[in-house]
C-alpha cells in the first residue's frame, strides 16, 4: 500500500530536519580543529545517522530526531558552543 500524500510530506519535512541537525553536528565539529577528535567525533555521528538511515515509521523517526537534538545541544554545551 503506497503511503498517502500527507505521509509522504512529512517524510521530506522530516528528512530535511534530519538533514539539518547532522550539518549541526559537522560544523560543531569544527571547533576541535582538524585534528584526530573531530574526525572521531565526525565518524560516530556519521555512524550514529546511518545506522538509523533506514527507519521509515514517523514516530520512530520522530524520537531519533528528537534524541539528535539533544545529544547536539550536549556537545555544544561540551564545546562551549550555546547561543
Amino acid at each position: 500500500m503506497p503511503a498517502s500524500p500527507a505521509q509522504g510530506l512529512r517524510h521530506f519535512i522530516y528528512r530535511s530536519q534530519v538533514l539539518s541537525v547532522y550539518r549541526q553536528f559537522v560544523r560543531a565539529s569544527r571547533s576541535l580543529g582538524n585534528g584526530p577528535q573531530r574526525a572521531e567525533l565526525v565518524r560516530e555521528v556519521r555512524a550514529n545517522f546511518d545506522a538509523q538511515k533506514q527507519v521509515a515509521d514517523l514516530q520512530a523517526i520522530k524520537f531519533h530526531l528528537s534524541e539528535a537534538r539533544k545529544r547536539l545541544e550536549q556537545l555544544q554545551n561540551m564545546l562551549g558552543l550555546q547561543r
